[in-house]
């Protein structure tokens, strides 16, 4: 049969009741003193089982002043059970050590979450035009012109006209005339112009004329 060890709780200073044996302290509130009766009679034993684990402090003495193994008081720590038994005029404990177990290995890390990558954002709307670049110069366009009596005028101009009058003239009669510079002489510089500047209808002249010009060469 079982032994019934009458058992009881404290959360505060108190004295300790003859009609329990075990007394469950419980300091999380605070520290806590526990006084053992006094007038007791040899075999008389009281269990002290410290029930938090704070850095509170559990401490036990007796009310009739006395001595706990020679000591006026002792402390209960945490994690621990002390037992006192009253002996001619003295108390003696018998400490209990009531240890946690060892902790347990550290779990594996779990697996490491998906990676989203977000929604690209919209393109940024067309920044303003810029302001229109300056006019470029003004161009320039060339006159050709006979300038003795006799013979015939080439009149050469931008998308305009171009006629001989009469055909054939002489070539060195013709003299060349710019808006934006001095003219030149000779048939060299008239034909370089010739080249860039007539129209497909005024070359064909122009190649009529040089054929009767080289006739009367």
């Amino acid at each position: 049969m079982a032994t019934i060890y009458p058992t009881t709780s404290v959360n505060t200073t108190s004295v300790i009741s003859n009609d329990f044996s075990t007394i469950i302290a419980d300091a999380s509130g605070g520290n806590i003193t526990l006084s053992l009766p006094s007038n007791q009679i040899d075999g008389v034993s009281f269990c002290i089982r410290r029930f938090d684990n704070t850095a509170n402090t559990v401490t036990l003495n007796s009310v009739d002043a006395i001595q706990i193994d020679g000591v006026p008081s002792i402390s209960v720590p945490k994690g621990t059970a002390v037992t006192v038994t009253y002996f001619e005029n003295n108390w003696y404990s018998i400490a209990d050590v009531v240890t946690n177990g060892p902790t347990g290995p550290t779990g594996s890390t779990g697996p490491t979450g998906d990676s989203i990558t977000g929604q690209t954002g919209p393109t940024g709307s067309t920044g303003s035009t810029g302001p229109t670049g300056g006019t470029g110069p003004t161009g320039t366009f060339r006159i050709y012109t006979q300038l003795s009596t006799t013979g015939a005028t080439l009149t050469v101009t931008p998308n305009g006209v171009n006629t001989f009058a009469p055909s054939p003239a002489a070539a060195s009669n013709l003299f060349f005339t710019s808006t934006t510079g001095s003219g030149g002489t000779g048939i060299k510089e008239w034909w370089v112009c010739l080249l860039f500047e007539l129209e497909l209808g005024l070359l064909l002249e122009i190649l009529r004329f040089l054929q009767s010009l080289f006739q009367v060469l």
